[in-house]
């Protein structure tokens, strides 16, 4: 998605697909005489969307959708740049339930307006990209076959220089680029782009600033690094899976895994069970379970919840919606897309990627000189591309650290997520948020948008907090471990189970697991998801011998105070000495994956 700080209250693209959004209250500037002024006026005019279908309010901004001609057989249609993956749709995603100032309803018949939208601090633009996605098409099928990092970011370039010139009231207005996800490479990417034809044609019209990009791709070796230990830690996957998928996947490329590596994390996807790996303590939508419970892992190289109203099933809400006949003609959709084929992601796009970068920290290096305005944010619930993956890489790019860590908060005084600046980059991460912080953590996304546009800080604790409280440290003795007491109670064979909320810092489910760990008990049943009464993953569970092992999705530290209902379910089985509830009560067409398979081919040493 791109952003320009043009107008306060700026128009913003037409909501759904394909939309141009521009700044509805400039009329001015352009050059050129007053013939050539009304041309360029007229040609926006017939851009213009009054009112999108389902709209029975009105609003105080404008909104535009059309196409640009890229070449002679090849078009793009003006939609966003905040896209999930290579092949993803910013108009389904970035416009429809993320920073748009509609958001498609349950029923995907209508639009209800978005409070937090991004367009009351900048006018802004969609843009699906490349050809193939959303509503972007070319009159030749190779052309969709050939897609891939290179050619995105020049068609992107085409596309902006094109599109100033249609609406050349915004040249030389500050220009900013956003995006998520795979847009970890497109944003970077079309910013080198656009300092590079600075340089060689002179031409300054597209006037960039900065750029921020949100759980975003960035190194092949850190960002899988991060994605195991992230997986791992947050209890989604037993030991011996994380081992395998750091043997199997180290520096494996994203869009292109080998069948190695796939079939670990096929592994991966079983043990998680039913959660939405984009935000692994939210709800999922169980619509769509059937074809959506092994993507935990496998999503990883498709790349590309919570708040108020927030709705697991906003891509089908959006999906009914983009493939409403009205909808398609209200955005000016061509008549030569079949228009019954509209889909968030295109398969087709994601799978024939020809090019894609094993790593753009080379591409900060070169941008950071250029002095521009460098975010870049992390949802921390995201486990496709996660926090820590975003560290180590950000660690890579081995900048000397101007502010130092420390917690950021929101306008109700409560910590937004924490930020750490570099000399030519800041870090900000968003807690509770998943893979789209906007969707997830509205109120907060709104907030950095607005310190990444006026380039200052993010809210600091001093005006809501001047006194901290001390522990007490008066506790006499305490033994270093118990460890030997669990062996010695172990041999009375009493019930012993363990039980660990995954969202507590202070005695986390790592720790746990390390010391369960420690105590080298023969494994009896291997790790698994439970389910609560919901259908949904209560959270992961693991036998030994003498000893269960039970974590608790979304619980903090006093985990019936944050999963009530969970704990009753967990005492209930603890007492009745019965397993913990087991997806088949549930749904009936799972197909268990051998879990030690893969290390029965590795001391055989068989092929995969």
């Amino acid at each position: 998605m791109t952003t320009t700080t043009t107008s306060a209250i700026g128009s913003l693209v037409l909501l759904l697909v394909v939309v141009v959004a521009v700044g509805g209250v400039c009329a001015e500037g352009g050059g050129g005489g007053e013939a050539e002024a009304e041309a360029w006026r007229a040609e926006q005019e017939r851009d213009r969307v009054a009112r999108v279908p389902g709209q029975d309010f009105d609003v105080g901004f404008a909104q535009y959708a059309g196409a640009t001609i890229l070449r002679s057989e090849s078009i793009l249609l003006t939609t966003a740049f905040n896209l999930p993956g290579p092949g993803c749709s910013s108009i389904a995603y970035g416009v429809a339930e993320e920073v748009g100032p509609f958001h498609v309803n349950a029923d995907g018949q209508g639009v209800h307006l978005n409070p937090y939208s991004w367009n009351q601090v900048a006018n802004i633009l969609f843009l699906d990209s490349p050809v193939g996605v959303g509503y972007s098409y070319s009159n030749v099928s190779d052309d969709i076959l050939n897609n891939g990092d290179a050619r995105t970011a020049n068609d992107s370039l085409m596309f902006l220089t094109k599109w100033i010139e249609r609406f050349p009231q915004y040249k030389g207005r500050e220009f900013y680029v956003t995006g998520e996800s795979y847009a970890g490479h497109y944003v970077p990417q079309l910013a080198q782009a656009i300092k590079r034809h600075h340089e060689v044609t002179g031409d300054k019209s597209i006037n960039l600033k900065g750029y921020m990009v949100g759980n975003a791709l960035f190194d092949d070796f850190h960002d899988h690094l991060g994605i195991f230990q992230f997986m791992w830690t947050n209890g989604l996957i037993s030991d011996q899976t994380y081992r395998l998928l750091n043997v199997f996947c180290d520096y494996e490329s994203f869009v292109h895994t080998s069948s190695q590596c796939n079939k670990i994390l096929d592994i991966a996807s079983d043990e998680a069970g039913n959660i939405d790996s984009y935000s692994i303590f939210t709800p999922t939508c169980h619509a769509s379970f059937a074809s959506s419970r092994n993507k935990v892992m496998k999503r990883l190289h498709s790349v590309g919840k919570m708040g108020e109203r927030y709705d697991p099933c906003t891509e089908k809400h959006s999906t009914v919606y983009f493939n409403l006949a009205e909808v398609q003609k209200a955005l000016h959709v061509s008549p030569i897309i079949n228009k019954s084929k509209w889909e968030t992601c295109s398969d087709v796009v994601n799978t024939n990627w020809k090019d894609c970068e094993r790593s753009v920290l080379h591409i900060y290096h070169e941008l950071i000189q250029y002095g521009l305005r460098i975010w870049v944010f992390s949802g921390d619930t995201d486990a496709v591309l996660p926090v820590t993956s975003t560290r180590y890489s950000i660690d890579a790019l081995k900048l000397p650290t101007v502010t130092p860590w420390n917690a950021w908060y929101d306008d109700d005084g409560e910590v937004g997520g924490w930020t750490q600046g570099y000399k030519g980059l800041n870090f900000v991460t968003v807690r509770g948020a998943g893979h789209e912080v906007p969707l997830h953590r509205p109120k907060q996304a709104l907030i950095l948008i607005k310190s990444f546009l006026a380039g200052s800080p993010m809210p600091s604790a001093q005006d809501f907090y001047s006194d901290i409280d001390v522990v007490n440290t008066n506790w006499k003795d305490c033994e270093r471990s118990v460890l030997h007491i669990y062996h010695e109670l172990i041999q009375y064979g009493l019930r012993i189970w363990v039980f660990s909320g995954d969202t507590d810092a202070v005695l986390p489910v790592t720790s746990t697991r390390y010391s369960i760990d420690a105590l080298k008990l023969p494994t009896v049943t291997p790790w698994n998801a439970w389910y609560d009464d919901d259908g949904e993953v209560g959270g992961w569970t693991q036998g030994y011998k003498g000893l269960n092992f039970v974590t608790v999705r979304g619980a903090g530290h006093e985990v019936p105070l944050h999963r009530p209902k969970q704990a009753l379910i967990l005492i209930k089985s603890f007492l009745a000495g019965s397993p913990m509830p087991s997806a088949q009560d549930f749904y009936s067409d799972i197909v268990s994956i051998p879990i030690y398979t893969p290390l029965k081919y590795l001391n055989s040493g068989g092929e995969w």
